[in-house]
């Protein structure tokens, strides 16, 4: 203890020492300080004072700021740091009004108007601020804030501050969980996903949808400079503990010309700062699975139900106050993880038996398996009606299986076909139909080589994040600060593809950091400029993480049973597994502040350089692909996929050094035109740098022909950028709030109207490493028996060579001679391997004319109070949104050959923007402040998100059925569209002697209830069939499966949207859960053609969730007058409701030919607790 104490103490003293450092050599940078308060001085009967004196002092550090009202009365405060104010009020003939506990949240404008008495100057009459819910007068945005309070008394899960963020106006998202407790994402989007590990997610990608948009359209601002992914939309490589942040404004529609970089949500996070009085905190948090509840339904195939097996164990501390008093402020802040936990998964795997058996064979493969441990980490075998051998196989199941106890015996090992090592494909169509017998091998044994099984995948985090700022008031005009985290995560995770074999444990120790500074200059009483800067960092090992994995062993799994590909030996495989990566943010940004009579003018600009290095050389180890269980006994692989060097052959260079940037320029207008109404008149001028490559390594696809062929005459060409410079990416922005003087600012009416532009992701153009020399990604197919027996020949003609690597390192495997054949220079892909046909690669390419992405958002709301502390909106919230990214595979949309010139790709993945989405809602909301020992904030939506595909990928789940014709067959309501939802929150001091001041209320009073209800209706899904294919677009070209079935007979039951009508599949004919689904008497999937049912045509199971906190506050008035230990309890689904997994795209279940088709896979997280206590003083 005393040795981590050592060193806590030892980062911490490094942090303060940065910090000092910065505001001593980098005082010109930047802060948060973007709120502000406005109003107008009136007399008694309205009439406004012009030249009255106004003051406002900070209550924590005694600063203050003076202006004089101008002709209308009208006065403003700009750059403000959030806290509690009071403001004073002065003028000749007028009694000294104060207004005491004036609350400035940050990054927002607000109003408080003041109402002069006739009187003596010297008399004073102070009016302490009303906890009347303040309407939005002072601007048009659609906007929430989350208080230091919220965060401390609702509920978050691991202490992430981002889980509030569901709560706000215009947000879409359940804040659901897994069974087993990790974040479950939003609609079919691919990426990081929200955090399962509390604040030490390296990439938090939060899944909420603001306005209906894409969650990678959503923007991270940490003290007012970004801590965005690179690579991921939508992600902070940040997340504040929660003891460091002061508040978290979310603006779902954003009319701030100086808000850009996306569309999406503005979530706005200000960190806290010291006072003049010393304060702080100490707590410790608690969760363990024994206190969790089961779900209460492990899946059709009677899997056990799970649990949260996290076992958190958090600390966390702070501390603030002053170095010099009025002058130097100081904050620091401390939060670490300690976690073991394990989720749950159902696959299926090879048998124990079966694994043994391949392992004492005498060739590569035996020894492979013998020299790692891939066995399964398996809780049960599980049975059910999509685990039979009529299940999976159909009409071949008589032939390829036999039901057994314990699984299913689909063969033994022999010695192959034809002298060779291979036995023909376990399928109809690549094996004749007569020789489909001699896929068993050496014949039925008796012995289960498949099963159907629940398997665990343990893991474990440490994590910890340091955090500190330092304040300077230099003068009363200048004020400087700097502020940093430090986050580093030290996580081993089992791979879910292997069933967790424990070889395959990945270990992931990311390094994430953001430093920023910043400085305010009062210029005169009415001009202030603001200067900031920052650093951010993400950066990580994946070789050194992993010293104990040998990368020498190459991936293998097998394929060609119906159920999908099994994962069966070696560490994961992928581009970034392993791989170094280092994600570097540079930004500079100034804001000056003009207040000229009733025009408060921003003036400003921002200069970000970005920096995506990255050396992705986990795909020069190879993955190879076995068809059947005979052939990976035999070391006969179908398929070897590699990245390598065609002029030598050997492990190809995927180091590349990414640059771009993002440049702003903006003005800003906010016009107090009358006291009643306020325009707010905006223009944002920003350019996106496209992406280049520090080094010259950069590549494009260009398809020079038109027509069916024009893939087939495509060639690959060194460029210096990706795509061409979009240099007209203009946003004005519009808005206004009107609040009658008759409504005596009980009623205002507000409005806008904006266009906001989006940055390219990096992630999804990365993979054009792959498109130069040395380092082209081969798929080396097809390695079969030889025909009769099948389409092909054994390892593809000598082309595919299976071997291991000479040591430990992923770039130590042998070269392949057949793949050092250079480069062709007309097409810019490899030559042919001797006489034959040129290798196809894969490669990704841009649009030279890519478009930025942009949306046209508007609202349009009314503000009533209507009661003290009651707030009621009514409004609308709409968004469109044009150009946005589909990731379109050119193989699907362009014939393969031009008469005998076959294609030189095998895949040609080019983002497309020609993605329309569109957003429109209807909000009712009602908003009482803490007043008679309760708060509450409940939001209804009545909304329709539709789209063509609602999330760009990289990954499976955002495959089109129909890519061709996504204009119009694709085009349907969102995955996350959901008509009706409704969310709440609140607060309550339950009366238990509160009256009482001795020992009964010490004891029993003073506990507080908080909770967050959420509602939503079923999310949409798309029935499809893998037992058909996509028809081609044009003679020759490649089709895609899943697809949608041809016909649908209309003839399905009507749903009741009950859990009990899921589970057992009611819609289809289900009447329990043993009844196999016959899906095909409601789709007809007997031959391909164009999809006879519309993109998420279907609605999946409705959402019910509570989570609530139970606090009791002790005081500790000998420490002094601040003290006290808080002891909470937290439960996320408090009542254990039961809540299904929604149907993810392809999924089993969405499959018509599964006898599980319309059933949910499980359910999600049951009731799970955490305990913490908290001192504070």
């Amino acid at each position: 203890m005393k040795k981590i104490c050592k060193m806590l103490a030892h980062r911490l003293a490094v942090v303060l020492g940065v910090l000092t450092l910065l505001i001593v050599v980098a005082a010109p940078a930047g802060a948060q300080f973007n709120a502000s308060l406005q109003g107008t001085i009136t007399d008694a009967t309205g009439g406004v004072i012009p030249g009255a004196h106004v003051k406002l002092l900070n209550n924590g550090t005694q600063a203050t700021q003076e202006a004089t009202a101008n002709d209308q009365g009208f006065y403003r405060f700009n750059q403000l740091p959030a806290g509690m104010y009071t403001l004073t009020v002065d003028a000749t003939g007028f009694a000294t009004s104060s207004v005491t506990d004036v609350q400035v949240v940050a990054d927002l404008a607000q109003t408080k108007d003041v109402t002069l008495q006739a009187g003596n100057i010297q008399t004073t009459t102070t009016v302490t601020a009303s906890a009347v819910p303040t309407l939005q007068t002072a601007d048009a945005s659609v906007s929430g804030t989350i208080t230091s309070q919220a965060i401390e008394t609702l509920p978050t899960f691991g202490r992430d501050p981002y889980e509030l963020v569901r709560t706000m106006p215009g947000i879409d998202g359940t804040g659901a969980r897994s069974g087993n407790g990790q974040a479950a994402t939003l609609g079919n989007t691919t990426g990081p996903g929200g955090s399962s590990v509390s604040i030490f997610q390296t990439e938090n990608q939060l899944q909420v949808s603001s306005s209906g948009q894409r969650v990678e359209q959503n923007v991270f601002l940490l003290d007012g400079v970004s801590v965005n992914s690179l690579g991921w939309g939508g992600a902070a490589v940040v997340t504040p503990n929660s003891e460091s942040v002061q508040d978290i404004t979310v603006i779902t529609s954003d009319y701030l010309a100086e808000d850009g970089r996306g569309s999406g949500a503005h979530i706005k996070i200000t960190s806290k700062s010291g006072t003049d009085q010393f304060h702080g905190s100490a707590l410790f948090l608690y969760q363990d699975p024994n206190l969790n509840a089961f779900n209460k339904w492990g899946g059709p195939d009677n899997a056990p139900p799970v649990r949260v097996q996290n076992a958190f164990r958090q600390y966390a501390g702070s501390v603030g106050g002053p170095i010099k008093k009025d002058k130097l402020f100081f904050f620091a802040s401390y939060e670490g993880l300690r976690n073991k936990s394990i989720s749950y998964g159902q696959e299926w795997v090879i048998t124990p038996q079966t694994l043994k058996l391949i392992a004492a064979q005498n060739n590569t493969m035996g020894k492979i398996f013998s020299s790692v441990n891939n066995m399964p980490r398996i809780v049960a075998v599980l049975g059910g009606p999509s685990t039979t051998c009529a299940a999976v196989f159909g009409s071949t199941a008589s032939t390829l299986c036999r039901d057994v106890p314990g699984g299913l015996d689909v063969g033994s090992p022999g010695p192959g076909v034809a002298g060779t090592p291979y036995y023909p494909i376990p399928a109809l169509g690549p094996t004749p139909a007569k020789n489909l017998p001699l896929a068993i091998g050496g014949g039925f044994d008796g012995v289960p080589d498949l099963e159907f099984v629940q398997y665990y995948l343990p893991s474990t985090q440490k994590g910890n994040q340091i955090n500190g700022r330092i304040d300077y008031n230099l003068t009363s005009n200048d004020l400087i600060f700097a502020s940093g985290y430090f986050t580093h995560l030290n996580s081993v995770s089992a791979d879910a593809a292997s069933a967790g074999a424990p070889d395959t444990d990945v270990t992931f120790k990311p390094v994430n950091t953001a430093i920023t500074a910043g400085y305010i200059k009062t210029i005169n009483a009415s001009t202030i400029n603001e200067l900031r800067a920052n650093f951010t960092r993400f950066f990580d090992n994946g070789v050194s993480d992993n010293p104990n994995i040998n990368w020498g062993i190459p991936y293998i799994k097998m394929e060609s049973y119906p159920f999908g590909a099994i994962y069966v030996a070696g560490a994961p495989q992928s581009p970034d597994t392993p791989s170094v990566l280092a994600q570097n943010t540079y930004e500079v940004r100034d804001t000056l502040i003009k207040v000229w009579g009733n025009h408060t003018v921003r003036f400003g600009g921002n200069y970000r350089k970005e920096q995506d290095n990255n050396n992705l050389f986990g795909s020069v180890r190879p993955i190879y692909s076995f068809s059947g269980l005979w052939n990976l006994a035999n070391a006969a692989p179908i398929f070897e996929g590699i990245s390598a060097n065609v002029n030598t052959g050997g492990p190809g260079n995927a180091a590349r050094y990414y640059r771009d940037s993002d440049d702003a320029l903006f003005v800003q207008d906010d016009w107090h035109a009358s006291p009643s109404l306020t325009l707010n008149l905006g223009l944002r001028w920003e350019y996106f740098a496209p992406v280049t490559e520090k080094q010259g390594n950069l590549a494009n696809v260009f398809l020079y022909a038109t027509g069916p062929a024009a893939l087939a005459n495509s060639a690959v060409r060194h460029v210096g950028q990706l795509w061409n410079d979009n240099w007209k990416d203009f946003m004005p922005k519009i808005g206004f709030a009107f609040a009658p003087l008759a409504a005596h600012e009980r009623f205002v009416v507000r409005g806008g109207f904006g266009i906001s532009y989006n940055r390219q992701n990096i992630n999804i153009y990365a993979n054009g490493a792959e498109d130069i020399p040395n380092n082209f990604n081969f798929n080396l197919c097809c390695g079969t028996a030889p025909k009769p027996f099948s389409f092909s020949t054994p390892f593809a003609g000598g082309n595919i060579q299976f071997y291991t690597g000479s040591n430990n390192s992923p770039n130590s495997y042998p070269a392949n001679s057949r793949l050092a054949v250079g480069v062709n220079p007309i097409t810019g892909t490899p030559n042919a391997m001797g006489a034959g046909t040129p290798p196809a690669v894969e490669v990704y390419g841009a649009w030279p004319n890519t478009p930025d992405a942009y949306t046209y958002l508007y609202s349009f709301e009314t503000q009533t109070q209507v009661a003290k502390d009651i707030a009621f909106i009514l409004g609308y919230q709409g968004a469109v949104s044009h150009h946005l990214i589909r990731l379109v595979n050119q193989n699907f949309l362009y014939s393969n050959a031009a008469g005998t010139v076959a294609s030189p790709f095998f895949a040609a993945y080019i983002p497309t923007p020609d993605v329309n989405a569109s957003y429109n809602a209807m909000y009712a909301r009602m908003s009482k402040t803490f007043s008679m020992g309760f708060s509450v904030d409940a939001t209804y939506t009545w909304s329709h998100s539709i789209d063509m595909l609602s999330a760009e990928g990289p990954g499976a789940v955002t495959n089109q059925t129909d890519p061709v014709h996504a204009q119009t067959d694709e085009y349907g309501a969102s995955d996350y569209d959901s008509r009706h939802r409704f969310v709440a929150s609140g607060l309550w001091t339950v009366p238990i002697f509160p009256h009482d001041k001795g020992f009964l209320h010490s004891v029993f009073g003073g506990w507080q209830l908080g909770a967050i209800v959420t509602a939503y209706s079923g999310f949409p899904w798309t029935p499809v069939t893998g037992s058909q294919s996509s028809v081609a677009a044009v003679p020759g070209a490649a089709t895609i499966a899943p697809t949608r079935p041809v016909q649908y007979f209309n003839n399905a039951n009507p749903n009741t949207n009950s859990n009990t009508c899921f589970q057992n599949g009611c819609e289809f004919g289900g009447t329990n859960q043993t009844v196999p689904i016959v899906g095909t008497n409601y789709f007809n999937i007997s031959h391909p053609g164009p999809p006879g049912i519309g993109r998420n045509s279907f609605r999946g199971p409705g959402f019910f969730s509570t989570d609530a906190t139970l606090s009791k506050r002790f005081a500790l008035p000998f420490i002094n007058e601040a003290a006290g230990i808080e002891v909470r309890g937290m439960a996320f689904n408090v009542f254990n409701q039961l809540n299904l997994i929604p149907f993810p795209f392809g999924d089993n279940d969405t499959k018509v030919e599964n006898p599980n088709f319309g059933r949910p896979t499980g359910a999600l997280a049951g009731r799970s607790i955490e305990l913490q206590a908290r001192f504070t003083f």
